[in-house]
C-alpha cells in the first residue's frame, strides 16, 4: 500500500533553521543571521555560508542561496542535499522529510529517526576567476548598453531611474529576450572552439561550468540586466542578473559563484586613504548613492552588499582608518543590522561610523528617482 504523509505536519516539524541544519549535517561553517542561519549551500561547492535558512511568516522554512539559484522551502533544500529532482523524485523527498521529522505514514505519528543518507557528491568546483572572466567577456561586449534592439528595454529601465550612463560606465550589459538566448549560449560554445592561428582563452567545458547556462540556454532567462561584480583588481568574478519586472528570483548570480567582494571594490585603489566608505544594498543602489554623493558634493567610495545576509564580517576591515557609513535600506531589516555592522566596523578600525537613510524612500534608487537626494537622513 502506498504511504501517505501529512505535508503540513512535515513542514511544521521542519521549520526551525538551526534544527534542520543540524539534522542535515549543514552546521559546519554556518553563521547566525538576524532571523535564522547561513549555511554552506548543498547545491554547489560553497566555500562560505551563502545559503539563508529562515522561518517565514507562515511558520515554515524558507531557503535562499545568494550564490546560486537554490530557493524555496524544506523540500527544495532536501533535494539539494540528497541530489534528487524535486519534481521527479517528490515522493522520495516526502518520505525522506518524514524520516527527518521522525514521522510515520498515514497518521504521521512520531517515531525514531532513521539514519541519514549520505549526501550526493558535490558538483564541480567553480571556474577559476580568470577563466570565468574570459567566458563572460563576449556577453558583456555584445550585450553592451548601446542603442541596439537587444538592450532597448534594459536601457529604458535604467534611463527612467537616471542611472543609464553610470551603468554603461561600469560595464553593465543585457541579455536578449528569452527566445533569442539559445543562440547566444551557442555563440559562447562556438567561441570556445579553436581555429587555425587562434587558441580561445576558455573551453566549451568552461562555458558549461560557468554557472550561467541551463539545459536550453541561460538559467533564469527573464533575468536580463547583467551586472558584473569585480575583485579589487577590476576583474569580473561574478555576473549578477536582475529581472526588470516584479517576478522571482529578482536577482540571480552565476550558479556556484559567491560574492567574495562588495560591488565597487575596485574603486578603493583610486581613492585617497581619507575617503569614507559607504555600504549600501545592491549594485543599483550603489549607482544611485554615487549620484547622490556627487549631487551633494560628498566624497565617498560606495560599496554594494548582495543583500543584508550577504554581508561578510571580513569586509569591515576595508574601512580601517576611514570613516564608515552604513547606508542600508530604510526598513526594519536594514535598521536591525546597523548596530551589529557598526560594532564590526569599529572593531576593525573604522574612525567613525554613521547611519545614512535614503530620504523619503525605502532605498537609494527610489530616493534618486523621487529627486529627494539633497536630503540625506542620518
Amino acid at each position: 500500500m502506498a504511504e501517505h504523509f501529512d505535508l503540513e505536519e512535515i513542514r511544521a516539524r521542519l521549520a526551525n533553521p538551526h534544527d534542520v541544519a543540524r539534522r542535515l549535517g549543514l552546521l559546519e561553517g554556518s553563521r547566525r543571521q538576524a532571523h535564522g542561519l547561513l549555511v554552506r549551500c548543498p547545491a554547489h561547492a560553497d566555500r562560505t555560508a551563502s545559503c539563508s535558512l529562515t522561518t517565514g511568516p507562515d511558520g515554515t522554512l524558507r531557503v535562499r542561496c545568494f550564490a546560486c539559484d537554490l530557493a524555496g522551502a524544506i523540500f527544495d533544500l532536501l533535494a539539494a542535499v540528497e541530489g534528487l529532482d524535486r519534481g521527479r523524485d517528490f515522493h522520495e523527498l516526502v518520505k525522506r522529510a518524514a524520516e527527518l521529522a521522525s514521522l510515520d505514514p498515514e497518521g504521521c505519528t512520531p517515531r525514531v529517526s532513521l539514519p541519514r543518507r549520505v549526501p550526493a557528491p558535490r558538483k564541480d568546483p567553480p571556474l577559476p576567476e580568470e577563466t570565468f572572466a574570459a567566458v563572460i567577456a563576449p556577453l558583456l561586449h555584445i550585450g553592451r548598453l548601446d542603442a541596439g534592439v537587444v538592450a532597448a528595454d534594459v536601457c529604458g529601465y535604467l534611463a527612467r531611474r537616471g542611472l543609464l550612463e553610470a551603468a554603461r560606465a561600469d560595464g553593465w550589459a543585457a541579455l536578449p529576450v528569452p527566445e533569442f538566448q539559445p543562440s547566444w549560449s551557442a555563440m559562447l560554445l562556438d567561441a570556445a572552439e579553436p581555429v587555425a592561428g587562434y587558441a580561445p582563452p576558455f573551453s566549451a567545458e568552461d562555458v558549461r561550468r560557468s554557472g550561467l547556462l541551463a539545459r536550453d540556454g541561460f538559467a533564469h532567462p527573464e533575468n536580463r540586466l547583467c551586472i558584473p561584480w569585480r575583485d579589487p583588481a577590476g576583474r569580473v568574478v561574478n555576473l549578477q542578473r536582475r529581472r526588470l519586472d516584479a517576478g522571482e528570483p529578482r536577482y540571480a548570480g552565476a550558479r556556484g559563484r559567491g560574492f567574495a567582494w562588495p560591488y565597487g571594490i575596485e574603486r578603493i585603489a583610486h581613492a585617497s586613504d581619507e575617503t569614507p566608505l559607504a555600504f549600501c544594498e545592491g549594485a543599483i543602489d550603489v549607482l544611485a548613492l554615487r549620484a547622490a554623493c556627487a549631487a551633494r558634493g560628498d566624497s565617498a567610495v560606495v560599496l554594494g552588499v548582495p543583500g543584508i545576509s550577504g554581508w561578510r564580517a571580513s569586509w569591515a576591515a576595508l574601512a580601517r582608518g576611514r570613516a564608515a557609513i552604513v547606508a542600508f535600506d530604510a526598513d526594519d531589516a536594514g535598521d536591525r543590522v546597523v548596530a551589529r555592522l557598526a560594532a564590526e566596523l569599529a572593531d576593525a578600525g573604522a574612525l567613525c561610523v554613521e547611519r545614512w537613510r535614503p530620504p523619503g524612500a525605502k532605498d537609494w534608487a527610489e530616493a534618486w528617482v523621487a529627486g529627494a537626494i539633497e536630503r540625506v537622513a542620518a
